[in-house]
């Protein structure tokens, strides 16, 4: 890719909102299914996105996925998953509950839209609650989105920093301790050349320490303890860093009053999970901090028994099919409202004698206790159409727009539709007549001289005005023909033929 209109991938990161983990995902992984990747180029280790592409490649991850063969709804993709469960610190944002589920801000159901901006994390109880009965739960999608903004604007602001020279003592350990895996690697390395390999991979990344401005005296010494003479020494020896390392951690731990995290000992996440929980990946916490790890303890989940699905769900609701929770996920999650119970409209039929698929349960007869509390089941009442007034026709109409000439319509569907949008007016061009000077059937109308008030707001009216051809110029003839062909022969054309006809044809 080449470009001078290139941005780094923390400005890019704040540009369209999606970190620059993610966006090095979309480098290496096709979101969907026509294979389509993000174009980089690298840079003293670092992407670069052309800022157009970028800004293109967003709009098409809003464009609607395509369904699995054997699904309703397209699958969301690992990276999407890592992105928006890392935003929210594995915590709702509504209650700040320890757990949650990724969910749909606009419904999948109608948009098939998984670009990052429109998931979020939230806990089951708030996931179900805005699914199922937002409204009822006073669970809006203005404030779901405000809650997604809050999050994208505080990972805005941590991308904006990352983005300039790492020039603190702390930045410089955690950026140590992200070689942490490779370390473990190490320790297990079963010959030499296999440990001389994954050492040249550790040197590369603590190499690029070395361009940090105001580098402490330890940990310069640190970097160039790592560059041994390859000659002189074993690779192994090589491993004296780690404990000039340890050195450094336990004089930071003293000088700051922190110590090693007792979740994930320091490694900024567990097995469970991606960011820990205690000290939200930082991998230390106030030694005067009191922390009761006994509720990270991982249990099977009391609703499926740690099978991750049960009778009534594909996918486990509360654990979402991983099948274990934390204790203190299990103690403050409440499972009974999971219980199934037939639904109150159609009683368990699944249909009712206005629906043939039943709106709340979607025809399955059931729904969960939750469900069942707070959904208004008044909405689906039937009711005369105030526009036909239960006729099923008007007077213009023959078959009733807003009810499909039923004539009964839901109380939220009469809440809801604008009715004066059917309202009758003259039509604009032929005002009201049926005919112009130019048309003997006005063209938008059909000669019925009527709108309604929603056509007459959406028609552009002036693809209708005459202008010269521009063929015969107005004269409906030309040296080779007696009759224009694209005018017959009268000389004007409406601004909409005008713009479709090809006259280089003639």
């Amino acid at each position: 890719m080449r470009s001078s209109n290139l941005i780094s991938e923390f400005e890019a990161a704040q540009e369209v909102k999606i970190s620059p983990t993610l966006l090095r995902w979309f480098t290496s992984y096709a979101a969907k299914d026509d294979g389509r990747k993000l174009m980089f180029e690298i840079r003293d280790g670092l992407y670069y996105y052309d800022k157009k592409e970028l800004l293109d490649f967003s709009s098409y991850l809003h464009l609607p996925w395509a369904k699995p063969p054997r699904g309703t709804r397209p699958s969301i993709p690992a990276g999407i998953i890592t992105e928006i469960k890392t935003e929210s610190h594995y915590r709702c944002p509504i209650c700040n509950t320890n757990m949650g589920e990724l969910a749909h801000i606009k419904p999948v159901s109608k948009t098939f839209d998984n670009h990052p901006h429109n998931l979020i994390y939230l806990c089951p109880n708030h996931h179900t609650a805005y699914d199922f009965g937002a409204r009822y739960a006073n669970i809006s999608e203005e404030e779901v989105l405000l809650h997604k903004k809050a999050l994208q604007n505080f990972q805005s602001i941590s991308w904006g920093l990352q983005g300039q020279i790492i020039n603190t003592y702390l930045s410089l350990i955690n950026a140590i301790g992200r070689v942490k895996e490779l370390e473990h690697l190490l320790l297990n390395a079963s010959t030499e050349a296999e440990f001389d390999s994954l050492l040249q991979a550790i040197l590369a990344k603590i190499d690029k320490l070395k361009s940090t401005k105001n580098v402490n005296p330890k940990i310069d010494q640190l970097i160039e303890s790592v560059k041994v003479d390859r000659n002189e020494k074993s690779p192994k020896e090589a491993y004296l860093f780690l404990s000039v390392k340890e050195e450094i951690e336990k004089e930071y731990q003293q000088d700051k009053g922190l110590i090693k995290c007792p979740l994930c000992n320091s490694r900024g996440y567990t097995d469970l999970f991606d960011i820990c929980p205690v000290c939200v990946g930082d991998g230390y916490i106030n030694k005067k901090r009191e922390v009761d790890i006994s509720i990270y303890e991982i249990e099977n989940c009391p609703l499926c028994k740690g099978r991750g699905q049960t009778n009534e769900f594909e996918t486990c609701p509360p654990c979402h099919g991983q099948g274990k929770l934390t204790k203190e996920q299990i103690e403050i999650i409440d499972f009974s409202i999971y219980e199934i119970e037939n639904c109150p409209l159609c009683e368990g039929r699944g249909y009712t004698d206005e629906f043939d698929s039943c709106p709340p349960c979607g025809g399955e007869g059931k729904l969960t206790k939750e469900q069942i509390e707070t959904i208004d089941f008044s909405i689906y009442e039937m009711e005369n159409c105030p526009l036909c007034n239960g006729r099923g026709y008007t007077d213009e109409f023959d078959s009733c727009p807003p009810c499909g000439g039923e004539g009964k319509l839901t109380k939220e569907q009469i809440e809801i539709i604008d009715f004066s949008i059917y309202k009758m007016e003259n039509c604009p061009l032929c005002k009201g007549k049926g005919h112009t000077n130019e048309f003997e059937s006005c063209p938008p109308c059909g000669g019925e001289g009527k709108l309604t008030k929603e056509q007459i707001e959406i028609i552009d009216f002036s693809i209708y005005e005459m202008e010269d051809c521009p063929l015969c110029e107005g004269r409906g003839h030309t040296d080779e023909y007696e009759s224009c062909p694209p005018c017959h022969g009268e000389g004007r054309l409406t601004r909409d033929q005008i713009d479709q006809i090809d006259f280089d044809q003639f």
